[in-house]
């Protein structure tokens, strides 16, 4: 009983495992927003817009290898970060050029 009890309060992931996670999102956010805002006072609102629909989802699918498919094989965490990352970036440049 003792290592079914141990196995369920078992932590998936750790306090710094979360901090890094959040620093990533929050890192990744605040520059997609001075990129964002940098391109639109250039001239260029549509690549502005499509960078900061990239960055603010973006931040969470790059954080992702270091808390949540921490535990998981480099291939299965490619597949799982990298496969929405092309959407994402498909859906940002196709909204930008419409």
């Amino acid at each position: 009983m003792s290592a079914l009890r141990a196995r369920i309060c078992e932590k998936p992931f750790t306090t710094r495992d979360s901090l890094l996670g959040a620093a990533i999102v929050i890192g990744v956010s605040l520059a997609g927003v001075v990129v964002s805002n940098a391109l639109e006072g250039r001239g260029y609102a549509a690549a502005g817009e499509a960078v900061a629909l990239f960055c603010t989802t973006g931040g969470l699918l790059i954080s992702m290898p270091f808390w949540l498919t921490k535990k998981q094989s480099a291939r299965a965490q490619a597949v799982v970060v990298g496969v929405p990352l092309v959407l994402l970036a498909a859906i940002a440049v196709f909204t930008a050029t419409t």
